[in-house]
Formats: C-alpha cells, structure tokens, sequence
C-alpha cells in the first residue's frame, strides 16, 4: 500500500476549530479508506482512524454543538463549530463513497454493480481530471466509481 499524502496537496481538508482553551486546531482528511488527522503539536505527524470511528465521534459532538448552552462555551464559538461539524460530515459522506479503494477487483466490481448511474461526478471539474493522477491511471464507471486501470 501506497504512504499516505502527508502534505494532503490532493485531498480535501477539514480544520476543526478549536474548541477549548486547551484544545487545538486539527487538520482532517481523507485517503486510502481512512481519516487521517494531524498531530497538532507536531505537523509532521499524523493519526488514522475508520471512516466509521469518527462518524460515531462526530455524532457524539454534534449533540454538544446542537445544545446552544453548551455551544456557547465553545472559544471558537457556535457558527465555527456548527460550519465544522457540517463540513466533516460532508468529508465523511464522501469518504464512505469511496472506501472501496485499495479492495480486491472482484469487491470493487460487485459495488459498481449496486450503483446507480449518475449524470455528474461531483468532485472532479475542469481543472482537476481523473486520468491526470501522475503514475496511475483511472477509469470511471457509468455509476461514478473510479477504477484503477491495469
């Protein structure tokens, strides 16, 4: 397997605020099935966990940040927290989306035969194409599943 992107130049970043006095800011993103954060007293450092894990401590935040009392406690206050928790939903919305990735062939086809087709590819505009992945080449299927071409 491929070392995660640490300088995440190809990956969409969430930054969670910080939150209390003794908290601090963390960068969150998605790569090869799993969430990567950083290491804030070290930025060359980075943890994992599933998609699923932190879909759990998400929810469990979200009941905090949806109390106005306890959001007002918040140092970065309720609008920073509340856009936090809607934007690491959206990277973990896309993250399950992709958790295919790195699985054998066989997985892979068996979940692009449940797809539905889509119409647009979110994600992937003008300037950012699928095939100009340098050393890998991809192919995307009518229901929008990238697949590694061999």
């Amino acid at each position: 397997m491929a070392a995660p992107n640490k300088d995440r130049s190809k990956s969409r970043i969430v930054r969670m605020p910080k939150f209390h006095d003794t908290s601090l800011v963390v960068d969150f993103w998605f790569e090869l099935g799993m969430i990567y954060f950083q290491d804030p007293r070290d930025p060359n450092k980075y943890a994992a966990c599933t998609v699923n894990d932190l879909e759990e401590r998400i929810d469990a935040l979200r009941g905090f940040v949806d109390d106005d009392e306890l959001c007002s406690q918040f140092v970065c206050g309720k609008q920073a927290a509340r856009r936090f928790i809607c934007d690491i939903t959206e990277l973990i919305r896309e993250a399950k989306q992709q958790l295919h990735v790195g699985l054998p062939i066989e997985t892979i086809s068996e979940i692009e035969r449940e797809r539905a087709a889509i119409s647009r590819r979110q994600g992937f505009g003008p300037e950012l194409s699928v095939a100009e992945t340098p050393g890998r080449s991809f192919l995307e299927r009518a229901s929008g599943l990238l697949v590694p071409v061999s």
